[in-house]
């Protein structure tokens, strides 16, 4: 019954996800000032700019926060109505992402990752839009072009472009000439940013000290309570009975939909790898993440025949996340 209530696709579903949203952000709503999770270094050019239009103002840095989460929410749906890989036209995917961002209480502050996550969503559209695409996809160029200014509010959006390499190598036959135009694409904000630069003040060196700082910084560590790796184990093994779930039926569904979700376990791996590979990214990366995990969980919950166990394990999310709003984790 209560998966019911977030999946429908109806005003009244939207209400239930706006009022979901206000209630798993209401603490930091009410006490703003989370401490963000970035590097403590200079940010980059464009969330350098954002963070000067919200300064001196946590309540509203919380409030832009969460009208990201809800944009990204309503991108997320979209994404699954043009491409239609899920088989359902339903706004779980938003009820997730909604709900889900409420199991890390200290990332709901505004961060670079959101913006970010929401540009590396629209890449993954340009690049889903070049399937079956007669002649050279210059979707690809403008997947990268949308990577390599997300890179410009964080940084280490720029290894998404693995992303779009890969969506090269499933969607089309092999072509070095796509392969360069992506890349040129990831490339051209940099030489634009350069030409900016030099005009402004002749410096583009501080550009390249930016992008140098960004890459070498150390974020702060997650640090986790016993009641957070409880949680997180529930959620972690919900998510990899969906994976495996998909991984079993993965034969039986369209050529587009199959290329579609190895897109998704791409970035989800691409997302696991950054994370554990890289001292200058920690939990923030959460965002990113999430996007194609809401996904993955979507079509688990979606496809069950049990309507019923489809209803245990969605109440289980619910109840974690309420877990997670009771038990603060701590950021240091």
């Amino acid at each position: 019954m209560i998966l019911r209530l977030f999946r429908g696709h109806d005003p009244a579903t939207i209400l239930i996800i706006l009022l979901t949203g206000a209630a798993v952000w209401l603490n930091s709503l009410m006490e703003p000032g989370h401490i963000m999770i970035v590097p403590e270094c200079e940010p980059m050019p464009l969330y350098s700019l954002m963070i000067t239009l919200l300064e001196g103002s946590p309540g509203l840095s919380v409030t832009a926060a969460l009208i990201l989460v809800f944009i990204t929410g309503a991108l997320l749906v979209n994404f699954n109505t043009r491409v239609f890989f899920i088989n359902e036209r339903t706004f779980l995917p938003a009820s997730l992402f909604v709900l889900m961002s409420g199991l890390f209480p200290s990332l709901q502050g505004f961060n670079p990752v959101l913006p970010a996550a929401i540009l590396l969503l629209f890449a993954l559209e340009r690049v889903m839009g070049s399937y079956r695409r007669q002649g050279v996809a210059y979707n690809f160029f403008d997947a990268s072009l949308l990577i390599g200014l997300a890179s410009f509010i964080w940084f280490s959006s720029i290894w998404f472009f693995v992303v779009v390499v890969a969506g090269i190598a499933l969607l089309r036959t092999a072509s070095m000439r796509e392969f360069f135009l992506a890349l040129s694409g990831l490339v051209a904000p940099y030489i634009i940013a350069a030409a900016v630069f030099y005009l402004m003040d002749g410096n583009i060196i501080a550009l390249l000290d930016v992008v140098e700082e960004n890459f070498k910084a150390e974020a702060p560590r997650y640090i986790w309570s016993t009641q957070g790796i409880v949680i997180a184990s529930v959620i972690g093994l919900l998510l990899i009975v969906s994976i495996l779930h998909l991984l079993a039926v993965f034969n039986t569904k369209k050529v587009k939909s199959r290329k579609t979700f190895s897109l998704m376990i791409w970035t989800f791996v691409t997302a696991v790898l950054v994370f554990i590979l890289l001292p200058s990214v920690s939990a923030e990366i959460y965002w990113v993440m999430l996007l194609p995990v809401v996904y993955f969980l979507t079509h688990f919950l979606v496809i069950r025949r049990e309507k019923r166990t489809a209803n245990i394990l969605f109440a289980v999310i619910v109840i974690s996340v309420i877990g997670m709003q009771i038990f603060q984790e701590i950021i240091t």
